[in-house]
């Protein structure tokens, strides 16, 4: 539930080194969702493929809009293909005023 700017900012996230059982695994990728959260028929999504030493990526200016509410998701997928969603939480963008 946290504030950013309209303008663009970083978001970044823990690495997966284990499993829920607390096994090490090896993440093949991860991939990072940005969704706005509204009743639009259209639903506008930003997404990116990091390679698994990136856990952090810009989020552009230009796909945020001003005082919108959004929702971040983190997908992991190991090197045998299975995947696992995180719903980082929320965050809202700043006003154009």
């Amino acid at each position: 539930d946290d504030v950013v700017s309209h303008e663009g900012f970083t978001a970044s996230f823990d690495a997966v080194t284990e499993d829920t059982e607390g096994n090490p695994i090896d993440i093949e990728l991860y991939v990072l969702v940005v969704e706005k959260e509204d009743d639009d028929p259209i639903l506008q999504t930003f997404e990116v493929v990091l390679p698994p030493s990136q856990t952090s990526v810009f989020i552009p200016g230009g796909f945020l809009e001003p005082d919108t509410e959004y929702k971040l998701e983190v997908i992991a997928q190991e090197e045998s293909g299975n995947r696992t969603i995180t719903e980082e939480g929320s965050f809202t963008t700043t006003s154009d005023e």
